[in-house]
């Protein structure tokens, strides 16, 4: 525990949470994570190809293979467009799958409450709490996409270094 009485190992539950909601969906993860390979593959070789390129070209004097060179580098960034677009497709889904899974089991929720929860309960406030918890969810979804791999990454790190 950390000296303001939270415990320090919350990130464990949010990871579990995310592991139980994206479990349905492995086979898209796991496309998507085949596709996020494939891109660091790609700018490996575009940087490869660049410091190889410069020095056959501008130290070696080698212009025999300018023309492989420009179809090289037009196929790599071909497809990198095109595995970062299958990546976001597929990353997208799951997000929208996992909100509309969170939406369901609310709306269920908001529904098996008793007859008095509603009468006490404007139903204005309700569904304004549940249409912003639910845009909050999905916009988090959308714009963090990788935070848990580099929370994951940041604490595989730190353990190794004995970091706290």
């Amino acid at each position: 525990m950390h000296s303001n009485g939270f415990r320090n190992d919350r990130w464990h539950d949010d990871l579990r949470i995310f592991w139980l909601l994206s479990k349905p969906y492995i086979g898209r993860l796991s496309a998507a994570l085949v596709c996020s390979l494939i891109l660091s593959g790609t700018n490996g070789a575009l940087a490869w190809g660049t410091k190889s390129a410069i020095d056959d070209l501008l130290i070696m004097k080698k212009t025999d293979y300018i023309y492989l060179l420009t179809v090289g580098i037009v196929l790599l960034f071909f497809f990198r467009g095109l595995f970062t677009f299958f990546n976001n497709y597929l990353m997208q889904s799951i997000g929208a799958k996992i909100v509309r899974v969170v939406r369901q089991e609310v709306y269920e929720k908001i529904l098996a409450l008793p007859v008095s929860f509603h009468t006490r309960t404007s139903s204005g406030v309700i569904i304004s709490k549940l249409l912003n918890d639910a845009n909050l969810l999905q916009s988090t979804n959308e714009h963090h996409q990788g935070l848990y791999r580099r929370d994951l990454y940041c604490h595989r790190t730190c353990r190794r270094r004995n970091l706290p």
